[in-house]
Order: C-alpha cells, then structure tokens, then sequence
C-alpha cells in the first residue's frame, strides 16, 4: 500500500500508507497522496542512494555505497537489527550492512516480510521471516534477526525478492532460487 522512487540526485521519496513508518519521513504516520521525502537518521535527506532494493509489507530498503538502509515495520526481524518484536520505525535503521559487520553492500532486495543482501565477496545474506524458506539458511527456523548467510557456496551479481521467495545470479550467469515454490515461481 505505499510506494517508493529514486530521484536523479540519490534522494528517495514515498508515498502511499504510512501506518507503519515506512514513508520513511520520521514524522507520525499519516498516509500521503503526494511523494514525501525520506529522511535518514539524523532527519536529513536521505542521499547518495544507488538503488532502491524495493518495498516490502510495511518496510523499505535502499542501497548506498558502503550500506545498506532500511525503514518501517521492524517486527520478524526484517530491518536485520537482531530484535524480533522490533516496532516500527520511522526514520532510517542505519547500520552498516545491516547490522553484519562487512562492507560493502553490493545489492539489497526486499520480500514482503524479509530482506536480502549481497556483500562485496558476492556472498547473499537474509533476514526476517522464513515460514517458506526464503531466507535460504541451513536452520530451519520460523524468523532470523540478523542477516544470515544463505546456505551454498556462490558469487552472486545481483539479488531480487518476490513475496516469499529470492532469486539470485550468480557470475557464471546461472540463476539460483530459494523460498516459496506453490506457483512455481522458483522455475
């Protein structure tokens, strides 16, 4: 129910609901019909983004340079801060790679309840709810609060998310896909 768009200059802006903070305008949550800027944690712009990674259920994430930057519902462990009843939050979780201690972040996507990230050796890491295994770890667990690495041993150049599945390609241009497979979505 909300959306988000990159400007030329590396600002983002959403609109749509904000019941949840994932305007990502640090204000109180209130719906917008026109495009607001998203602030970063120290309610300046948000700027210098490469990419945006996507929107999720209630939650966003951009990748920077050296980061990777999300906002919104933080519940399930999908902003990757180690918390799983982690509540919303409005303004920008800025943590390196979120909250992983490696740099950079090459890539970022964003699932409905779950994000996923590159890191700069290729790896892909997941984080928040894994009901269909989309986070692609070895443990069978329902959530993870941290990025996690995804289990197999692959370079990848980039990462996209779909509702609760992940698909990856890797260098040799192989695609690989994890998660939800009820539709066939993981081909």
């Amino acid at each position: 129910s909300f959306a988000c768009a990159l400007d030329r200059a590396g600002g983002v802006w959403g609109w749509g609901g904000d019941w949840v903070g994932q305007l990502g305008d640090g204000g109180p949550e209130a719906s917008s019909t026109r495009p607001v800027q998203v602030l970063d944690g120290l309610s300046e712009p948000l700027s210098s983004v490469l990419s945006l990674g996507g929107a999720g259920q209630g939650h966003a994430c951009v990748q920077k340079v050296d980061r990777a930057m999300c906002w919104g519902a933080g519940g399930e462990g999908r902003l990757g801060t180690g918390d799983l009843q982690q509540g919303d939050n409005a303004r920008v979780v800025s943590r390196s790679a979120l909250g992983v201690a490696f740099e950079p972040v090459t890539d970022v996507a964003v699932g409905w309840i779950h994000t996923c990230l590159l890191d700069g050796a290729g790896a892909a890491w997941c984080t928040g709810n894994n009901l269909w295994r989309q986070l692609g770890v070895a443990a069978a667990e329902d959530h993870v609060v941290v990025p996690t690495a995804v289990k197999g041993d692959h370079e990848y150049r980039s990462v996209e998310s779909g509702g609760e599945h992940n698909c990856a390609l890797d260098y040799g241009g192989i695609v690989r896909c994890w998660g939800r497979n009820t539709s066939g979505q993981l081909g």
